[in-house]
């Protein structure tokens, strides 16, 4: 078997894995596999199909109206670079690239009729019922709108504190929740929208600008945003930074920024699984080993939380001698100890995290389960 094939069984195996709630690796280490694909293969077709299928056991499928696909990525200011040179940057649309599970709603003379999990991109599993309990989805518009309303289903970390601490992150709980036969803690869970699209091939929204206000005006919850005029690389990178800064006082968990060229292109939306006028942008992952040589803990927002002192190590041009250890249980979970060799993980400009102890080879929880 060659390189390229081992890495296709590898990315479909853990996409699948992914997709239904049973993630074996972490983001960055699956991120690694298909940029190493990409560079042994560029052309190859599974690059452009990466949309894993889910599956939700007694309920029943359906057939979207337009395809669910991907976002095509970016961690680099080159790359931004590179994807900006193809789009029309006069006007650009930066939203928070929401970390849930995508749902689709769709709309009949302004009236809620149907919602569906993204499944395979082209067919969902219907969960209308589940989602009329869900916040922010408003049962009747004020526009007389035909389409589909795109959007993430969320447990905001104050729900997923308050109703199920014993979770190990937001986003697997809330699709495993979404998917309950009897929608049992449906009504913790959020819908946050970021995208529209009418039936009527003829109609559009024209800009992403019209877009969000349009979802405003009809009592959606809308994935927090930001215009930029003349939008250069560096600012993409800079907004980044900026958000994940603030990363640990967010409502939601995200995992990047989506960059929109503000003029829709539907011809491009309609018929390309990853448009070429979206691209996510998210905090390069770069992944090192140390040595743990101390535990200190420290008080954040009332709750007692233990940081990781390490031997120096260089991490993305900064000398890291420390690293978040999230919680007791976290220790817990890996069976870290002092003078373990650990993995740490630093996105972007996010205080980094220690993510695995080489000694126990367990996972911190939300990188393997």
């Amino acid at each position: 078997m060659t390189r390229i094939e081992i890495l296709e069984n590898e990315i479909k195996t853990n996409q699948e894995l992914y997709y239904n709630d049973k993630p074996k690796i972490s983001d960055a280490e699956f991120d690694a596999l298909v940029d190493e694909l990409a560079s042994l293969d560029p052309n190859n077709a599974l690059l452009t199909t990466l949309v894993g299928a889910d599956t939700a056991v007694g309920f029943k499928l359906v057939k979207h109206n337009i395809v669910m696909g991907s976002q095509n990525k970016a961690n680099t200011e080159p790359e931004m670079n590179g994807w900006l040179s193809t789009v029309d940057n006069s006007f650009v649309l930066g939203s928070y690239k929401m970390d849930g599970a995508s749902l689709c709603m769709t709309y009949v003379n302004g009236n809620f009729v149907k919602a569906a999990t993204r499944g395979d991109g082209k067919t969902g599993y219907d969960i209308t019922e589940n989602v009329k309990k869900m916040n922010f989805v408003p049962m009747r518009l004020n526009d007389n709108f035909t389409g589909d309303v795109r959007g993430e289903v969320l447990l905001s970390r104050a729900n997923k504190n308050k109703f199920y601490p014993e979770m190990k992150n937001c986003r697997n709980t809330a699709t495993g929740i979404m998917k309950r036969l009897d929608g049992a803690g449906c009504e913790h869970l959020d819908v946050v929208c970021y995208d529209a699209q009418y039936l009527d091939h003829s109609e559009s929204f024209g800009t992403q600008k019209t877009l969000v206000e349009f979802l405003e005006r009809n009592g959606f919850k809308v994935a927090p945003y930001k215009m930029f005029k003349n939008l250069t690389a560096k600012e993409c990178m800079e907004y980044l930074n900026d958000v994940f800064a603030k990363f640990d006082d967010l409502e939601y968990d995200i995992d990047g920024i989506v960059w929109k060229q503000n003029a829709i292109d539907m011809n491009d939306m309609r018929t390309n699984v990853r448009p070429k006028t979206n691209i996510a942008l998210k905090p390069a992952k770069i992944l090192k080993e140390t040595t743990l040589i101390d535990i200190v803990w420290q008080v954040r927002n009332g709750n007692l939380t233990p940081v990781g002192i390490v031997e120096p190590v260089e991490l993305q041009g900064a000398t890291v001698k420390k690293a978040n250890l999230c919680n007791i249980s976290c220790l817990e979970q890996m069976g870290i100890e002092i003078g373990h060799k650990v993995i740490i993980c630093r996105c972007g400009m996010i205080i980094p995290k220690i993510i695995k102890d080489v000694n126990t080879g367990k996972y911190a929880e939300g990188y393997e389960l």
